[in-house]
């Protein structure tokens, strides 16, 4: 009778593991395909709610009139960085182009 008992633990750890690396492997692969499976079912994954005023989620109003008017403030938050970020450099005793500083030392 022990033989037998066994055998049977050894069967159901052995169809427990598998059924634990199916269901593992079949979850990753439907998250990563989760909006193919969604569009082909017509569901979704997840609700957007607006909640009331009396709710404790916090909301914030955009700035913002349009996309276009969006699109823009990013632009020029763009540039305000960019011109910020730029060096510009002195040119004293004509050191640049540095090409002909390294022929001077070499010569």
């Amino acid at each position: 009778m022990k033989k037998h008992t066994g055998k049977i633990w050894r069967g159901l750890a052995t169809t427990t593991a598998s059924l634990l690396t199916i269901t593992l492997g079949g979850s990753s692969i439907a998250n990563a395909r989760v909006d193919f499976i969604n569009a082909t079912l017509g569901t979704s994954s997840y609700k957007i709610e607006q909640g009331d005023s009396d709710s404790d989620g916090i909301y914030y109003e955009s700035e913002f009139d349009n996309v276009e008017d969006l699109v823009k403030a990013k632009e020029q938050l763009a540039a305000e960085i960019s011109s910020e970020g730029s060096v510009l450099f002195k040119n004293t005793d004509q050191t640049l182009p540095l090409s002909s500083v390294f022929e001077n030392v070499l010569k």
